[in-house]
């Protein structure tokens, strides 16, 4: 029996689940997809699953957006979100030859290799090919092979190749992909070949028919003799190209280009049809671009993503409510610990964290450059920022249990506000920055006069902790560790409203003041859910799910009605706050993603992999 030694397809993962559930004879069809060429995905499925009834075959997506469409579809793909190429490539149509092309192409050989490891026989397939007929049949012919591959132009074809699972031929693929991790410039398929040319590592396997071997009957000539062959190779013999005595180097054999057409041969040289055969498939290579392979499938009727009886043709609507993942715009480093505040005064962002300093940035500079880094408080480090309305005094709270405010010119020290026995989580001002409120771990709320620094009421009722505090005109809004988020009158200290529904820890909260529409309340936690309120009845409006992770901040984007997440799952996410559709998801963080704030057309998140980044908004 097969020693499992995947890294990926472990016994238990949800992948090896699928890979055991769907193979027939131990052999697994694997092709992958990002969302630039999911319409092409769906169509070789189609293909596959409906015309040929073939079910022995797993789909991996490159990104999520790909595998939530998919999902909607009902189609069960593998989500691949682990390997070192992924900095490479996105979710988007990219070019041939690009970096994001080789390093998209690079992730197949690994993936493969990662079925052989588990002990199941691969055919990998691009999903640029149509099949006419099951191909698994042909690979039996020569069962002595242990890699058999399409022919392409110029040399093997590595967009389609079966490879046995055995130890050689795992040897022969580890070496293709530690060497495409080292040079990410070469595609897959060159490097395959450059092992494949290698004595020491591959030797090419010749059919031997009546009418001589395949280099003796080569191309055109090669084609009709399998013609007059009546296309009986299973009768062939086959003999090395080169004589090896390794027992350890791998065998392969080149699959003829009229069953196993690439697009030359097929749409152009078009041997098939003049030898009057029936390819078992073909493969829409050696054109470039989506759109004209798309073209050229539909030229040729291959193309079936507009047929009523394709169950996959409502992908369009799916795709609309996909939601677009976004790449970091600029990643800006000075900070030496976790970043955990952020906020904007003019055109300078400000962010602070563990290391006890606050970091300045430009706004007006394209690559929002680094102005400034100092301490205000050594003996703690600033874990909320507020700034008042004119901007010329910075209040902060931290973990010494203090709240202070700075005059912004020399960031001299001008009060201390003390009465806390708790960490203060959050600070802010009310509109007319009158009134100064403290949220903290003692589960008191403190109101202050922010000039005399004399403490004007207790807000005083939560069970837990205070993380997060709001303030809209003449209320007052909490969020606790005691899974509540709370409503009170500012002046009399009174609990107006109180918003229950989420399973633990209530982290952030933000006001939502729609024109024309009720004011609501959004509130997000510890069980990764972000819930919409009427601030007036507390009932819940709807509850939005998405991040695999606790939601530590939000901020709305009042005229775009759009709500942003930051999360424990390294993501932040953005939702339509009318919908509660996710319409977009942004990856780049490496650490949990601690802070929000927005700007301009910017969005800035903070995190504890000690980056702030830079994101373009959704809308």
């Amino acid at each position: 029996e097969k020693t499992n030694t995947s890294t990926l397809v472990t016994e238990g993962s949800r992948f090896y689940e699928m890979c055991k559930e769907r193979a027939i004879d131990n052999q697994i069809m694997l092709t992958f997809s990002n969302m630039g060429y999911i319409d092409i995905l769906l169509n070789w499925l189609y293909n596959i699953s409906v015309k040929l009834s073939m079910t022995n075959y797993v789909i991996v997506s490159l990104d999520s957006a790909t595998y939530e469409a998919l999902n909607a579809l009902g189609i069960e793909s593998y989500f691949y979100d682990k390997d070192v190429m992924k900095k490479y490539y996105d979710n988007s149509q990219c070019s041939f030859n690009s970096v994001e092309f080789m390093a998209i192409c690079n992730e197949k050989p690994f993936l493969a290799n990662e079925i052989l490891k588990a002990g199941f026989d691969c055919l990998w397939t691009d999903t640029d090919i149509v099949f006419f007929k099951d191909p698994f049949p042909v690979f039996l012919e020569h069962p002595t092979v242990d890699i058999q591959f399409q022919s392409d132009d110029d040399d093997i074809c590595a967009g389609f190749f079966y490879a046995k699972s055995n130890p050689r031929t795992i040897a022969f693929w580890d070496k293709v992909v530690a060497y495409t991790r080292e040079v990410v410039v070469l595609d897959d398929q060159s490097v395959t070949r450059r092992f494949l040319n290698d004595p020491e590592s591959a030797v090419r396997m010749l059919a031997t028919t009546e009418n001589g071997t395949q280099e003796e009957n080569s191309d055109l000539a090669h084609d009709h003799a399998m013609k007059d062959d009546k296309m009986r190779f299973s009768d062939a013999k086959l003999q090395p190209a080169t004589e090896t005595t390794e027992s350890s180097v791998v065998q392969y054999y080149v699959l003829d280009r009229v069953r196993f057409p690439n697009g030359s041969a097929y749409f152009n040289a078009k041997l098939p049809q003049k030898l009057g055969v029936v390819p078992y498939i073909v493969h829409n290579n050696c054109i470039i671009g989506h759109d004209s392979k798309v073209e050229r499938f539909q030229l040729y009727d291959m193309w079936w993503m507009d047929r009523e009886d394709n169950p996959y043709n409502t992908h369009k609507k799916i795709i609309q409510n996909t939601p677009t993942v976004h790449s970091p715009l600029n990643i800006l480093k000075g900070h030496i610990e976790i970043v955990v505040s952020l906020a904007t005064s003019g055109s300078v962002l400000y962010s602070s964290g563990y290391d006890k300093t606050l970091s300045s940035w430009d706004l007006n500079d394209a690559k929002c450059k680094h102005i400034s880094s100092r301490y205000l408080n050594r003996r703690g480090g600033a874990w909320s920022l507020s700034f008042s309305p004119d901007g010329q005094t910075l209040f902060t709270g931290g973990h010494d249990r203090k709240v202070m405010s700075w005059n912004t010119e020399d960031w001299s020290q001008k009060k201390i506000f003390k009465g806390h026995v708790g960490i203060i989580n959050g600070v802010g001002l009310n509109k007319d920055g009158d009134v100064l409120f403290s949220a903290s771990d003692d589960g008191d709320v403190f109101s202050w006069n922010p000039e005399s620094g004399e403490r004007l009421k207790i807000y005083r009722g939560h069970r837990s902790w205070v993380s997060a505090l709001t303030v809209d005109g003449p209320v007052l809004y909490t969020a606790s560790k005691d899974g509540t988020a709370c409503a009170w009158e500012i002046k009399t200290g009174r609990v107006l409203q109180l918003y229950q529904g989420h399973e633990g820890w209530v982290r952030a909260l933000a006001i939502h003041k729609p024109k024309n529409s009720p004011v609501t309340l959004w509130t997000a936690g510890e069980d990764g859910t972000l819930r919409q309120w009427s601030v007036r009845t507390g009932v819940c409006l709807q509850v939005l799910k998405g991040h695999t992770g606790g939601v530590n901040s939000l901020v709305v984007d009042e005229e775009k009605y759009i709500v942003y997440s930051a999360s424990d799952d390294k993501t932040l996410r953005a939702w339509d706050a009318t919908t509660g559709n996710c319409v977009a998801q942004y990856k780049g963080h490496k650490g949990i993603v601690s802070c929000l704030v927005l700007s301009g057309a910017h969005v800035f998140s903070g995190s504890y992999d000690k980056a702030v980044i830079q994101w373009q908004k959704a809308i």
